[in-house]
């Protein structure tokens, strides 16, 4: 009987909280159609009152002509790693142009690091309430003292999603002359947000197919006139990683490859990504048992999280490396493991970036989007009716009908320890392949 009645308030609970976040998501969109009207005026006004030259021909780009070409991508750690094998593909394709990188300044330091191209960093720190007022201003006069004498031929802006950093005003104000992203139609939130944004660009194309944002990303090249049949996913890392940062790594990762796993227990800015301590820390358990070293990374804010994990395994099998490493560093260490394991956050990203076999956690984000595009990589992802893989009308979910993320509750531990595993003797040690030797060093 007590039983019975568990079960039914148990029921009740479910109900309750599902017609609750059904309430929250019907007073967000309603809040999302009144400030898309907003911005639908503001680019009125900005059209009238700053209007661009823009170019009238739209003919294939020369290979050889001197162009000058602005990335925008002012979004988090993940989203900008997709988009170097874009900047690859630019280089490749237009060795002569000078192209340049924005970025949030917290990452301008690491894509200098890396990356061939010009890095510059544009503040977007902003309160929710006063981002659709402020940001457009602060762009303009960013774009009027650094961008604008530049002469851009081209902007490009990556983002198929809301454009919550409002790049594309950005774009405008720096009156390139041909300023090409994805249609603000793409997505059904971006359409109420980001009304309007289309008749700020030359180029908005609306997407037909559902493609991984690496590949999305390299369709933007179409628009330009230039093939993207071979262009690579991986990154080019001819410029090599700062000398320091590999030290750092044969330092604390002495062992050949195969010794080492990493995992990354951090979700980034959702916890609805999180598969969840207790669970990372039962398959890390299992790996060390079997005589593996586990390498732990991530973000000083994630520090709780490594420690629970390190606490519940022997002394000895743990390298804790979470708030201890610069985003180099930890390109440098994944470079020595011979696995990664993690959420979708930014690491995994890094991970693909320097392709080291990836097993990724998926459920509250589609995999086929945002999933590791490392050339040996597994998603595992719990696929209920309300996940975005089931029909991809959203990217991910911002609030979860259920009261756990049963996503991510439907990937079981053992699963994970053997896409894991099947991974692990398929990884050459770097002092054989030449993985280090093959990013170079930098003094």
């Amino acid at each position: 009987m007590n039983t019975g009645n568990s079960c039914k308030q148990s029921h009740l609970r479910d109900r309750l909280h599902f017609f609750q976040a059904k309430f929250k998501l019907g007073l967000i969109s309603l809040s999302h159609r009144i400030v898309g009207l907003f911005t639908w005026l503001q680019v009125a006004v900005t059209l009238r009152a700053f209007p661009v030259v823009s170019a009238t021909s739209h003919e294939p780009v020369s290979a050889d002509a001197p162009l000058k070409i602005l990335v925008i991508k002012l979004d988090t750690l993940g989203d900008v790693v997709m988009v170097l094998p874009l900047l690859s593909a630019l280089h490749q394709r237009l060795p002569h142009a000078e192209i340049t990188l924005a970025v949030h300044p917290s990452f301008v330091s690491f894509f200098q690091k890396i990356s061939a191209v010009r890095v510059i960093g544009i503040p977007t720190d902003c309160s929710k309430f006063f981002r659709p007022i402020a940001l457009p201003l602060r762009h303009y006069q960013f774009a009027k003292s650094h961008l604008q004498q530049e002469a851009y031929d081209f902007c490009l802006i990556p983002r198929l999603d809301t454009d919550h950093e409002y790049a594309v005003p950005l774009a405008y104000f720096s009156r390139a002359k041909r300023r090409i992203s994805f249609s603000e139609h793409s997505e059904k939130r971006k359409s109420h947000l980001n009304m309007g944004f289309d008749r700020l660009l030359t180029d908005a194309i609306l997407p037909k197919d559902v493609l991984h944002e690496v590949q999305r990303n390299l369709t933007l090249l179409n628009a330009m006139g230039l093939q993207t049949d071979s262009a690579s996913l991986q990154f080019d890392f001819s410029k090599g990683l700062p000398r320091q940062a590999v030290q750092f790594a044969q330092k604390h990762l002495p062992e050949p490859a195969p010794a080492y796993v990493a995992i990354c227990p951090t979700s980034g800015h959702s916890s609805l990504k999180q598969w969840g301590v207790k669970k990372i820390a039962a398959v890390a358990a299992e790996l060390a048992a079997q005589g593996r070293t586990i390498v732990l990374l991530g973000s000083a804010s994630d520090a709780a999280l490594g420690d629970a994990i390190e606490a519940s395994l022997p002394a000895g099998c743990v390298i804790n490396l979470i708030g201890k490493t610069s985003l180099d560093q930890i390109l440098a260490v994944l470079m020595r493991c011979a696995v990664f394991l993690g959420n979708d956050a930014g690491p995994m990203h890094l991970a693909s970036l320097v392709n080291t076999p990836t097993v990724a956690v998926f459920g509250s984000s589609c995999s086929h989007r945002f999933g590791p595009w490392a050339e040996s990589s597994q998603v595992l992802a719990g696929v209920p009716e309300c996940s975005p893989c089931s029909n991809h009308a959203a990217g991910r979910c911002r609030i979860c009908l259920h009261r756990d993320t049963v996503c991510m509750q439907m990937v079981s531990v053992n699963e994970t320890v053997r896409a894991v595993r099947q991974f692990l003797p398929l990884y050459t040690p770097p002092a054989a392949s030449g993985a280090l030797g093959n990013a170079g060093l930098k003094a």
